[in-house]
């Protein structure tokens, strides 16, 4: 398993989003930082190991074991990053040193932020970085030595997670890994999707060991994960898309806002998804398919005790639409609808809420009715589709988990504007 898929599980898909509603500055300025803050901090973790790799083990540890994973939605400001006992800012100068504020600065500058803004952006991406790696490290028991091991492994992948544009060579040269820089500008404007190969979770399944299932990712690999990552935004924790993303999904809506339909061109990479009975879907990568499938196999949904510990983990169609002011559903995204029946056939034992989400815009009151519509569209479109027995509700929240003012323009606030669903216990 690669070090971005360990992160991105845990960091806050609207996080860009929250930090902009509470610092009032530019969406995509602060996801910009929040690109440049992985592997940044990532990179901290890697120099730091190789010279304390009982230290870094110790650090990430009580990061995982503070609780903080759970309250990455509460943390803000730079005085307030701590979490059961754990500063993340006392982690950052051990990681960094006196370097520290020059690389705030770096961060702000790439955004286009102020600086509080950046902290903001690099305290809580770095609160979710260490986490994440400490939670991994505990749940494979790695001792200092082989944590240090799979840092070192993760070059190449950090290398490929740099954002294009954004200077890493004084990062680099600091932290005596300046060739990072080089290699991810030639990766980042270099790359093209490569040909879309079948992605087998058959085969995964007849391998022992945990989360050995997983195909390895190749560098481009990474680097197209990542791009789908950093477009996710949170219904609570969930995945989507926005055109403030890297991800090249252009999401364009109807000027009517909530009442009209939403229509997705994607230029993602297409794949086809094997599941374990040897069935086929066609899908894209990283998307609802791709997410729900790895998700049902994983660790986390497979010793989660109830269903408190899944109701924060929510997936986003990517290709759901609706007719414009209405809770009827295009044809075009019955395709997906109806791979989302043929993984829950695959997997008897899932069952899924369905939610549906507005924009601030508009009367509460409608939204609340067309966002309860739209979910109940979509439950009764599954359950026409023969997966009955395993849909456990729906409902509309209508603007209540929106972050983006009404203020906002209309493609600003596209990103509140979706329909999800989550695995049930």
């Amino acid at each position: 398993m690669n070090i971005l898929d360990i992160v991105k599980n845990y960091l806050p898909g609207n996080l860009a989003a929250q930090i902009s509603g509470s610092t009032g500055e530019n969406e995509a300025g602060i996801s910009n930082v929040i690109k440049a803050a992985i592997p940044t901090l990532l990179s901290g973790l890697i120099n730091k190991s190789s010279s304390d790799s009982g230290g870094v083990l110790d650090m990430v540890k009580s990061a995982a074991n503070s609780g903080i994973l759970s309250n990455l939605g509460g943390l803000a400001g730079r005085n307030e990053m701590t979490t059961g006992g754990f500063n993340i800012w006392s982690a950052l100068r051990s990681l960094f040193g006196d370097k520290l504020d020059d690389i705030v600065s770096m961060l702000a500058g790439f955004g286009g932020v102020k600086t509080a803004t950046a902290e903001h952006a690099l305290g809580a991406t770095s609160a979710a970085a260490l986490g994440a790696v400490g939670k991994y490290a505990e749940d494979k028991n790695m001792d200092a030595a082989g944590l240090s091991s799979f840092l070192a492994s993760q070059k190449g992948i950090i290398s490929s997670l740099i954002p294009s544009g954004f200077d890493f060579s004084k990062i680099g040269s600091w932290l005596g890994i300046g060739s990072l820089g080089t290699a991810a500008a030639a990766a980042v404007s270099e790359f093209t999707a490569p040909p879309a190969e079948p992605i087998s979770y058959a085969a995964a399944t007849q391998k022992k060991g945990g989360n050995n299932w997983l195909v390895p990712l190749v560098i481009l690999a990474a680097l197209g994960g990542l791009i789908w990552w950093m477009t996710k935004d949170g219904c609570n924790k969930s995945t989507t898309v926005s055109n403030t993303s890297m991800d090249t999904t252009v999401t364009t809506v109807a000027a009517d806002t909530n009442a009209g339909a939403t229509t997705t061109v994607s230029a993602k990479e297409s794949v086809v998804l094997t599941l374990p009975s040897g069935a086929t879907i066609n899908a894209y990568k990283g998307g609802i398919e791709d997410q729900l499938i790895q998700f049902i196999q994983s660790d986390e949904y497979k010793n989660a005790a109830d269903d408190e510990a899944l109701k924060n983990r929510w997936f986003n169609f990517d290709n759901l639409n609706f007719e414009f002011g209405t809770t009827k559903i295009t044809d075009s995204s019955k395709v997906q609808l109806n791979n989302i029946v043929a993984i829950l056939k695959e997997f008897k034992q899932a069952n899924i809420k369905i939610g549906a989400y507005t924009d601030k815009k508009g009367d509460d009151a409608a939204n609340l009715k067309l966002s309860q519509g739209r979910a109940d569209a979509v439950k009764a479109a599954l359950d026409k589709a023969g997966a009955s027995s395993q849909l456990k509700g729906s409902e509309g929240y209508g603007e209540k988990f929106a972050a983006v003012p009404e203020t906002e323009s209309d493609e600003a606030r596209a990103i509140d504007r979706k329909v999800a669903v989550r695995l049930v216990k």
